[in-house]
């Protein structure tokens, strides 16, 4: 019961964060956004799979677009607020050119299967 209320609520705040990076990220664009971290950060993986699982849930529901880096943007929103440690990486493929954001933490990558096929341009 406690587990499926924490679910829901998870996806309520996916919901918000996902609408407010989608405003923040038009409003100002991506290159001023950078939010300062406060150490220390607990390293928890587990939990930052779970917030990106929801976040990417969410943003199946909205009535407009979220992009990779929406996602992204709200899932380290999210994850600061808990003081997790992860990081927002921007990368690009050149054949097929591509840029794609993903979250790293612990080593784990959520939002990418194959990060090894982008070449990092920077994180946040």
């Amino acid at each position: 019961m406690l587990n499926s209320i924490r679910k829901r609520l998870l996806f309520i705040e996916s919901l918000f964060m996902l609408c407010l990076s989608w405003i923040l990220l038009r409003l100002v664009g991506i290159k001023i956004v950078k939010i300062p971290a406060r150490p220390p950060l607990r390293k928890k993986s587990n939990i930052v799979g779970e917030i990106y699982d929801s976040v990417w849930n969410a943003a199946q529901y909205l009535p407009f677009s979220c992009k990779c880096i929406e996602i992204a943007f709200a899932v380290k929103i999210m994850s600061l607020l808990r003081r997790l440690d992860m990081k927002v990486v921007i990368g690009v493929r050149i054949s097929p050119f591509m840029a794609h954001s993903w979250i790293e933490s612990e080593d784990k990558y959520f939002g990418i299967s194959d990060p090894n096929s982008y070449k990092a341009m920077g994180w946040f």
